[in-house]
């Protein structure tokens, strides 16, 4: 009799408060989720700031829709309001999105499946069978794969996905790919030098070629504006390596013409006149033609160079590092390597977060380059401590006896490097980087 007493006091003291709580319009007395499939609920409801006895607030309804579109399940998300008996009854109602069962690639030849795969999980557009189905990735995915014919000289490719519904709730996507006529460049025209010949300019541009015996197999008579963008830098480089820094490269002017060339025997891949050509057997095909104008204006020469912020060196030390004589011809890309040296020299005295900025001035009248080098030397660092990871064969003391930079001492990066390069020749490990 005394179990029976004792139960129905938890039973009466469980139910007591339900029933003697006010309704309040404005409470939230429960929090439903429906329409999900595949994630449940209490998943959900975790994510949700929408909790069951708080107020009723319409900001955080809408965090929560916001926090539930970003887990990147669901097409659809509402929220509706129910009258329950002591306050708001609220309901998420979600549509998930259909699941990728197959992703299929028709028509592709200038490229494999796998380097489509590798592209596409670089640019973080991986599109994998089981992941919920985006149509803005699948846009971004055809952007990408016609970025890749492109580079392979199909301009004009075409690809559309298409989609194919598998019930109850997943889908199949196609990619269909038209990659159309490969087109090779037949003549590149350079205009307006005076300074360096045609051939020399050419031989500067590294990734873009004209139509010869040898680019049938380095594919480099294919058009693709971003390597013809590379290699217009590259011919900028050259004038500004001989002193021509204002040297100005036209945007370039690409045509495609109809040529004719000679059908040659099977299997002799170069075309004529590289080939063997079939007598009276021509063909008609588009070809580019492009056409770059150089403004080679002015040489320069190396004017005053002067220092400013350096501590550590005297401005003496600082420009014979650079190395730059005045009145000799201005070159870029020495007065690059020469910052490189000058980092090198600050970096074996333990200031690795050094930078110096060259400001130029032209001095029209003299055709010269004024140069203010501001260097900002930063502090010095002391190595701390060294500690070694990965190794789970070779002891620490076999690997610290190869490193010459020591603890307590000042950084030394020139030493830091041989360490590097010891590590590295002993043949006991992956290669090891700076960066690692």
């Amino acid at each position: 009799m005394m179990a029976v007493t004792v139960l129905l006091a938890l039973v009466f003291t469980a139910v007591e408060p339900q029933a003697l709580q006010t309704p309040d319009p404005n409470r939230i007395e429960e929090v439903r989720v429906t329409g999900n499939r595949r994630i449940p609920s209490d998943t959900i409801k975790y994510n949700l700031q929408t909790k069951p006895n708080d107020q009723f607030n319409p900001n955080v309804i809408r965090r929560d829709i916001k926090t539930l579109y970003a887990l990147g399940h669901f097409d659809d998300i509402r929220v509706e309001e129910d009258q329950g008996k002591t306050g708001k009854i609220i309901i998420f109602r979600v549509r998930e999105k259909k699941l990728i069962r197959s992703v299929k690639y028709d028509g592709l030849k200038s490229v494999t499946n796998s380097e489509v795969l590798d592209k596409l999980r670089e640019k973080k557009a991986s599109i994998s069978q089981e992941s919920p189905y985006d149509p803005t990735k699948i846009r971004k995915a055809e952007t990408i794969i016609k970025m890749m014919l492109a580079e392979k000289g199909h301009q004009d490719a075409t690809v559309e996905a298409t989609t194919e519904d598998i019930p109850p709730n997943s889908i199949a996507v196609t990619f269909k790919v038209d990659e159309g006529p490969k087109i090779r460049i037949q003549k590149i025209s350079i205009e307006g030098n005076k300074v360096f010949p045609a051939s020399q300019i050419k031989k500067s541009m590294k990734l873009i070629k004209e139509a010869g015996p040898l680019t049938v197999f380095t594919s480099k008579d294919t058009y693709f504006d971003l390597k013809l963008a590379d290699d217009i830098t590259r011919i900028r480089m050259l004038y500004a390596e001989h002193g021509y820094v204002r040297a100005n490269v036209l945007d370039p002017v690409v045509e495609t013409k109809p040529q004719q060339l000679h059908r040659t025997l099977p299997f002799i891949r170069p075309p004529f006149p590289w080939g063997i050509p079939i007598p009276f057997k021509k063909k008609t095909l588009d070809r580019y033609y492009i056409t770059i104008k150089i403004e080679e204006n002015d040489q320069y020469r190396v004017g005053d160079v002067k220092v400013t912020g350096a501590k550590q060196f005297n401005e003496t030390v600082v420009k014979s590092v650079l190395g730059l004589v005045p009145g000799e011809v201005f070159n870029e890309e020495r007065l690059r390597k020469s910052f490189e040296n000058l980092k090198k020299l600050y970096g074996a005295r333990g200031y690795i977060n050094f930078t110096a900025v060259p400001v130029q001035d032209f001095d029209e009248a003299k055709k010269l380059v004024n140069l203010n080098i501001s260097v900002d030397e930063d502090r010095q660092f002391y190595v701390n401590r060294i500690a070694f990871s990965g190794n789970t064969t070779t002891r620490d003391k076999v690997i610290r006896r190869e490193v010459m930079v020591e603890e307590g001492q000042v950084f030394n990066s020139a030493l830091w490097d041989m360490s590097l390069q010891r590590l590295n020749q002993l043949g006991y490990f992956e290669e090891i980087k700076t960066e690692d």
